[in-house]
């Protein structure tokens, strides 16, 4: 963009964001007093996030963290026992309030989107976020994703910061703080944070380095100095943590120990693999760089032969127990297997997602570059330690990615007002293709809505119909008391 239409953009951001907000505010407001609740939202909100939220307030302001009916950690739950007990103890207030939490997720996306590109992209960029069945969910009904999702937004957007200061670090580490609150699996979060303050250029007009050890070893000292920082104000995040794997004897309450007592190997190509798809709905902003990537062999083959690794190495077939359930491993199921463990459509998309990967990041400078990728490398560290590996942990932030990769995309090209019909064409389609996977995920939510028995029905089962497992649930799971303890001791 030029400078001045740079500078418009900017100045429109806040608005632009708070419509956005407001409108899906007005959305999940629709969708809260239908009564209705789908599926998935009516397992997790009536057997396991309510209850909690509920407990705690009837124990205001005594809390045991020992045990309770959630597998991470109690965040969410205090925010709405507080609304609860200051404001309205309904189940309706309480979706409310985790409305405005989702209507903030969506406008700090749209505002991301605005620093970087048009009000027309940011707004088409930032629809399938809005969108995506999993994010509207909890947006609507009480689960704790957005919360968490607005908390990785908010420290990945701090770390992206052209002047990363001491006081940046401080503010990313009060939110990783509240972040790993919510979920203790975020702790990865820390992650962007580190490499933003080695990253950050010790002199304003330092000229940037063009190859990564050009850049580790100018002002090395002061790198470091700098990284040490970063780490003592990421140190309270560690402690609480530490503190609540203390008093459960894991990085879980005791009741979700066998539910979540392996690993899955397979988060980098199902990440890739998501990925991949929903790039393909950002094609026309995608492929100028797809095409500068494939100018250097080097890198493209590269790229090419670390995804196909990654993906044929780990198992990739559907497995229920195994944690590769839901989403694109449904699809997976319905197709063969080669050697008995690797799904040939994860690793043509993990292949795909590989490489719309590396062209996004062309995008960016080398200390953002590198930002990310230290982002992404902590996210399937993270995922990977747990072995419910579910679309609905990758989606959002895969289309949270995809908005500001494709904003920072559209936003290095000079719009020319005597382009021709043919760029005018290709600007339109840049937000069509956002904006059909919008539509179509919003088709989605419609449908499980139209569907959806009322919240007056009451709590379904207590295991989902295909689980034939003989593990109990953990609402079956009888936790001995734990004696001599107060919040975490």
């Amino acid at each position: 963009m030029t400078t001045s239409t740079t500078s418009r953009a900017r100045s429109r951001a806040p608005l632009v964001a708070a419509l956005v907000a407001a409108s899906y505010f007005v959305a999940a407001l629709a969708a809260i007093f239908s009564g209705r609740i789908p599926p998935r939202a009516r397992y997790d909100q009536l057997l396991y996030h309510e209850p909690v939220i509920r407990g705690f307030l009837k124990a205001w302001p005594t809390f045991d963290f020992y045990d309770y009916l959630s597998a991470t950690t109690p965040g969410y739950h205090l925010l709405l026992a507080t609304v609860a007990r200051l404001f309205s103890a309904s189940t309706t207030a309480l979706q409310i309030t985790s409305a405005v939490i989702g209507a903030a997720l969506v406008g700090t996306v749209a505002a991301a989107c605005m620093a970087r590109t048009t009000a027309g992209r940011a707004v088409a960029f930032t629809a399938p976020v809005a969108c995506s069945l999993y994010v509207f969910i909890s947006a609507a009904w009480l689960l704790p994703d957005n919360l968490a999702w607005l908390g990785v937004t908010l420290i990945l957007l701090s770390s992206l910061r052209t002047t990363f200061s001491t006081r940046c670090a401080a503010v990313g580490s009060l939110l990783l703080v509240a972040l790993v609150l919510t979920r203790q699996i975020h702790l990865w979060a820390a992650a962007p944070l580190w490499a933003a303050a080695f990253l950050r250029p010790a002199h304003p007009d330092d000229i940037p380095a063009s190859t990564l050890a050009d850049t580790i070893r100018s002002h090395f000292p002061t790198r470091l100095a700098r990284t040490f920082t970063a780490l003592a104000f990421t140190l309270p995040a560690f402690i609480l943590i530490a503190l609540f794997a203390r008093l459960w004897g894991g990085l879980t309450p005791p009741r979700f120990h066998l539910q979540y007592a392996s690993i899955n190997t397979a988060s980098v190509p199902f990440f890739l693999a998501v990925f991949g798809v929903l790039s393909c709905f950002f094609l026309p902003t995608l492929l100028p760089r797809l095409l500068e990537l494939t100018q250097n062999r080097r890198r493209l083959t590269l790229v090419v032969i670390a995804t196909f690794l990654a993906a044929v190495v780990p198992p990739t077939n559907f497995d229920y127990y195994a944690g590769r359930r839901t989403g694109l491993w449904n699809v997976v199921q319905k197709l063969p297997v080669i050697a008995g463990h690797t799904s040939p459509l994860i690793l043509v998309l993990a292949i795909l997602g590989g490489l719309a990967l590396a062209a996004w990041l062309t995008a960016f400078d080398l200390r953002r570059r590198i930002i990310l990728l230290v982002a992404l490398a902590g996210f399937w560290s993270a995922q990977a330690a747990s072995v419910e590996l579910w679309q609905r942990y990758v989606e959002p932030f895969a289309l949270i990615l995809l908005a500001i990769f494709a904003s920072q995309a559209a936003g290095l090209r000079t719009p020319n007002p005597d382009a021709p019909a043919r760029s005018v064409l290709f600007r339109r389609a840049e937000m069509a293709f956002p904006l059909a996977l919008a539509v179509a995920f919003a088709a989605l939510n419609i449908r499980s809505l139209i569907n959806a028995p009322l919240i007056a029905d009451g709590p379904p089962g207590i295991r989902a119909a295909d689980d034939a497992s003989d593990t109990p649930a953990p609402t079956e799971v009888v936790v001995p008391p734990k004696a001599k303890r107060g919040l975490w001791w």
